[in-house]
């Protein structure tokens, strides 16, 4: 399954990894409630085809690439704006949350480091 990578891909036991840039690993925590909207989402994606491991988890327009940057910006401008939220709110905002969140729940620093980079 691929979220969104730029590289090539490694096999470790059959599990497949996508590279981010400068060809490291992404990991990231769920939370159970993330967790099961996730499913939800795979199992309505692919309801009605295979799943290959090559399949994005979400695609763009077509299925050959993943969903598009600007998209998600887009996305996050719109919720914004209809739940009347400070302009400055971006993606890049929930990342700075989320970190600081974890901080907060005694997650350790490097661990939280290392899940950015």
């Amino acid at each position: 399954m691929r979220l969104f990578n730029r590289q090539t891909k490694q096999s470790i036991e059959g599990h497949t990894f996508s590279y981010a840039n400068y060809i490291t690993l992404r990991y990231t925590i769920l939370s159970e409630k993330a967790l099961e909207v996730l499913r939800e989402y795979f199992r309505h994606q692919f309801y009605s085809k295979k799943y290959k491991p090559n399949d994005w988890l979400f695609p763009g327009q077509n299925n050959q690439n993943h969903i598009n940057v600007k998209t998600i910006k887009n996305t996050m401008i719109r919720l914004r704006e209809k739940l009347e939220l400070d302009p400055s709110i971006s993606a890049h905002t929930l990342r700075h949350c989320y970190s600081t969140h974890s901080l907060e729940d005694g997650i350790n620093p490097v661990f939280i480091q290392n899940a950015w980079t």
